[in-house]
């Protein structure tokens, strides 16, 4: 038949969508590089591909402004700028507290390397000598390692889908929430869904209860924890039923 040979795939774990309390309770006890790479993830939605191709100058506004932008080219996503990545482009922000926390690791790190660090200067490193550039092994290691030490566990495409959902509890538009996550504006849609960085700024600003961790929850951010939580649980009661 027209049907034979497809295979059709079904998820059998739940997507684990952490909340603030449980992030704040993952980064108990991590050293300053560690909680620094955590929350940056989990504010701006960069891909752990990503990570070892960033710089300092890539943070360039932590400085000056309370929510920094963060501009990432093609190549610097996943795929490299290459086939369907090709001209896509992340614009993303640093929370009030991930900033804290960045600054707080550069200062720890300035100290420990007895330097200033420049602009072309990696943005996360290993924590010895010679302080070489953090690799994606090792973004994953830190996940792991504490997933383990903590008995919570979260890779770092839970922390993009916390950002996701965050940004659309907030109601942000749909392909604004793309250009944030680095998502492809598909179609026609493209040509017209070119916001400036302030308006953008602006309606991240808007998130910031649902996804800055120093924020306490709000009503509706709870009533959405929980009903992906039961989700969660029906999804599996549902498999169990079947099997």
């Amino acid at each position: 038949s027209r049907g034979a040979g497809k295979i059709s795939r079904m998820k059998i774990k739940a997507y684990r969508t952490p909340d603030k309390e449980t992030l704040l309770k993952f980064m108990e006890g991590m050293q300053f590089r560690d909680k620094a790479l955590v929350s940056f993830i989990a504010c701006t939605g960069i891909a752990e591909g990503s990570i070892p191709r960033l710089k300092w100058k890539h943070v360039q506004e932590i400085n000056e402004k309370e929510i920094p932008h963060i501009a990432l080219t093609s190549v610097e996503i996943k795929g490299q700028g290459k086939g369907k990545y090709e001209g896509v482009e992340q614009h993303t922000f640093l929370t009030p507290y991930a900033k804290r926390m960045l600054l707080t690791y550069k200062e720890w790190r300035q100290r420990k390397e007895g330097r200033t660090l420049t602009p072309e200067d990696y943005l996360f490193t290993t924590i010895a000598q010679p302080y070489k550039v953090i690799t994606l092994s090792e973004v994953g290691g830190i996940f792991s390692r504490h997933s383990k030490a903590i008995g919570i566990k979260f890779s770092p495409h839970d922390l993009r889908r916390f950002v996701q959902t965050a940004l659309e509890t907030a109601k942000m538009q749909p392909n604004w929430v793309k250009k944030i996550l680095r998502h492809k504006v598909a179609g026609e849609e493209s040509p017209y869904s070119q916001p400036k960085i302030e308006a953008l700024r602006d309606a991240y600003r808007t998130a910031l209860p649902y996804i800055d961790l120093s924020e306490k929850p709000t009503v509706s951010e709870l009533d959405v924890t929980k009903r992906s939580t039961l989700a969660a649980l029906k999804a599996v009661l549902s498999q169990e039923a079947y099997a």
